[in-house]
């Protein structure tokens, strides 16, 4: 059998490779994609499911399958269907994942394995092993992820993204295959978006600036238009029939709701696992502090592939250098191969200098070849003003080969409190991987805008976070009861509880101080021992994680109107009533108390906690860093832990699919009131003991190129729900537990 290079598959699509060597790679056709997203206050549940067919008269040994995901995400549920065969995945190891994989595949079975790529956390990938001739592939997977404040409106931003932003390397274009122009049998192309808010918050408005949408408000698709009007409900459709082009951008969707930056703390019991809650925190600080005067230097992507960004690149340009405060010092770092500055050093803001850095942006264009990020940013560091903090705000569309080496030098850059590093992505196809891995490494902030968007809010809050003094010593504290003395400080970086093991101490070597009997080359008397007695490698070392993990382990920079999520993992039977998050600037002490809403059994928040946690220590950092050794062999154990225990696939852990492997067993979870007017026992679907359970299979049969659904004749329908529940619900049921009572 051989392995398809999953490295090399640039795009989104089924790729296999043909047994004719010279045909090199070919693509599946794609005929029916559906997704159906619901937004809960400031989380994302979306299902996607794409259908393929083999139309080939051969079997394929392995098909690849790469899509993008938003940075954040948290994969959760993963099942698909090869001809008549349904394989259920459950989180593995990687390395046992891929021993079982090739195994089962080996046997001329159906199997299917999902993974993080190597080449970027925002990029998953699929492996299908021998799918038969003629026969539809059916891909299922359930994505969740917190949501993003859109500065421009002060609106929710949920983003499904498209595609996958070229990697810088040794890649060249003849090698991608392009994905729009081949040609595919399809059926429509469907989007869904359910808005179910707290009853209090009225949805104002839901918009989408990259694509027509059809919006209903006060109800949600499944509701029957004769229902009543529910002012927190709202939902937006779109549908590309035949004739359209593929999803070419990102698809994008704003939702305007009353009191959706109110701080809250929602608290989640694990449905199965004893003693075992998870805490949100989301919060929109709104406060006001003098701004303070640093270095801010503009680093722009002046690469290739800006050419059809350069317009907006101007526009944005053209709005900082107007907002800034007069008496500031600022740069322009131009960057592709090279990079240049726009002067040796920077210059104070005046009108003179103004107009010189107006000048360079009028002439700026796509015209300095690749995309060496880090060399641009390392320069900007080592010309920063002495004695000054330093601000770098930078501005890119695609994204660099190795992030991690950029994020690090941010990261150790900005750990004096002294430099912050600020991301804006611009066009549909920037990693947001890159810009917001650069903004949590250097302590700053990451918004995005499409070429079409409306950019000057965006652009402005930005700007004023990037002037806003720096805040620090940032404490949460946990309140248990009334008692003045009942409460835990969690610190940004707490004492962490740890039990590892380490190699034995060697024996001492015999000095000139330590005169010792030479040994005899040859003893007569020595006789050959049973064993031998040659030392082994120990297991890797054990840890014992703390009773409470923050994420992120720093807590992160907050700047005025730009939303910032906290959470926390706490194994304890003691539920908090109340936090309270206090900080320190030099104009004196900040203080928020928030309120602890219980929402009940749910696996929602401790999924994207435990994701978070995960992305941590793939990236060298996190709870486990402060313990008395930082060993890798230990990162990696406590990521499979995570992975395997929250059903989290990342760097360490995969998705492994079976045919009847895993069983499909309904838990019923009593749910109780909240905000939301949605009560009473629900279902929920689970694989095995913990794992959350596949979605529902949206496409229930194909034949001659027909979708068949619950009601055909309706777009919007969803799957039978069982055992009599809610039908409105459904599809919130089936595959979690969700959050806020819902």
């Amino acid at each position: 059998m051989r392995n398809i290079p999953l490295n090399q598959a640039a795009h989104c699509g089924c790729i296999y490779l043909h047994p004719d060597p010279s045909k090199g790679r070919k693509y599946l056709p794609q005929v029916a994609l559906q997704a159906h997203a619901t937004l809960l206050s400031t989380t994302s549940r979306t299902v996607l499911t794409q259908t393929f067919i083999n139309s080939t008269p051969d079997t394929i040994n392995e098909v690849a399958y790469r899509f993008p995901v938003y940075d954040g995400i948290s994969v959760v549920a993963f099942q698909c269907r090869v001809g008549d065969h349904v394989l259920v995945g459950d989180v593995r190891t990687k390395p046992q994942a891929n021993q079982d994989y090739q195994a089962v595949v080996s046997q001329g079975q159906s199997a299917a394995i999902l993974d993080q790529s190597s080449r970027g956390s925002d990029i998953f990938q699929v492996r299908l092993g021998n799918v038969a001739p003629h026969s539809f592939v059916t891909v299922d997977i359930t994505f969740i992820g917190d949501l993003q404040t859109d500065a421009q409106t002060d609106g929710i931003r949920y983003t499904l993204p498209n595609a996958i932003a070229p990697r810088y390397g040794n890649m060249t274009v003849a090698e991608i295959p392009s994905f729009h122009d081949r040609p595919i049998e399809r059926q429509d192309l469907t989007i869904t978006v359910d808005v179910s808010m707290e009853k209090a918050s009225v949805i104002r408005e839901v918009q989408s600036p990259s694509h027509p949408v059809r919006v209903a408000l006060g109800r949600i698709s499944s509701d029957p238009e004769t229902s009543d009007f529910a002012p927190h409900h709202a939902s937006a459709s779109l549908r590309l029939d035949q004739e359209s082009p593929l999803l070419e951008k990102d698809f994008v969707l704003i939702i305007k709701a009353d009191e959706t930056d109110a701080p809250r703390a929602l608290l989640e019991s694990h449905p199965t696992i004893p003693n075992q809650q998870a805490l949100m925190v989301t919060l929109v600080p709104k406060f006001h502090l003098p701004p303070a005067r640093p270095e801010v230097v503009f680093l722009v992507d002046r690469s290739g592939s800006m050419s059809d960004k350069v317009a907006t690149t101007r526009s944005v340009l053209r709005v900082f250098l107007k907002s800034l405060p007069v008496g500031i010092a600022f740069n322009i770092c131009s960057f592709g191969t090279d990079h240049a500055f726009l002067w040796p050093r920077s210059q104070v803001y005046d009108a003179t200098s103004l107009q010189e850095a107006l000048a360079l942006v009028e002439k700026m264009d796509s015209n300095m070849g690749g995309t060496n990020m880090t060399k641009a940013v390392e320069a900007v560091v080592r010309n920063r003003l002495e004695n000054q903090d330093l601000k770098v705000l930078i501005l890119t569309d695609g994204a660099i080969k190795n992030q991690e080496q950029l994020f690090n030098f941010a990261r150790t850059t900005a750990a004096d409190n002294t430099a912050r590093f600020f991301s804006l992505g611009i066009g549909s196809t920037v990693s947001h991987t890159l810009i917001h891995g650069i903004a949590r490494a250097g302590n700053g902030i990451a918004q995005s805008v499409l070429l079409y968007e409306q950019l000057d809010r965006t652009v402005v809050r930005m700007l004023k976070g990037a002037l806003s003094p720096h805040i620090y010593d940032y404490t949460l504290q946990l309140q248990y009861d009334d008692a003045d003395d009942d409460f835990e400080i969690v610190n940004h970086e707490p004492e962490v509880e740890a039990e590892i093991e380490t190699l034995p101490e060697p024996k001492p070597i015999p000095t000139d101080d330590q005169p010792s009997k030479p040994i005899p080359l040859f003893d007569p008397s020595f006789q050959e021992p049973e064993e031998d007695p040659i030392d082994t490698m120990p297991s890797p070392p054990s840890i014992l994680p703390p009773k409470l993990i923050q994420v992120p382990h720093k807590f992160p920079t907050l700047y005025p109107f730009i939303r910032s999520t906290i959470y926390l993992l706490l194994d304890s039977p003691r539920t908090p009533q109340s936090l309270t998050i206090r900080a320190t600037s030099k104009n004196g002490p900040l203080e928020l108390h928030v309120p602890i809403e219980p929402v009940g059994p749910g696996l929602t928040i401790h999924q994207l906690t435990a994701r978070k946690a995960i992305r941590e220590l793939e990236g060298g950092h996190g709870w486990l860093f402060d313990a008395p050794s930082n060993q890798s062999a230990l990162s990696i154990q406590e990521c499979q832990r995570l992975g395997q225990k929250f059903q989290i696939p990342g760097r360490h852990c995969s998705f492994m699919a079976l045919e009847g492997e895993n069983k499909v067993q309904e838990l019923p979870i009593l749910v109780k009131d909240s905000h939301f007017s949605f009560r009473g026992i629900r279902h929920r679907m689970a694989v095995g003991s913990s794992a959350p359970a596949p979605p529902p299979p949206i496409l229930r049969h194909y034949n001659k190129m027909e979708l068949y659904r619950t009601n055909p004749k309706d777009p919007h329908s969803l799957p039978h729900n069982p055992k009599g529940c809610n039908p409105k619900r459904a599809y919130l049921d089936a595959p979690s537990q969700w959050p806020l009572g819902v």
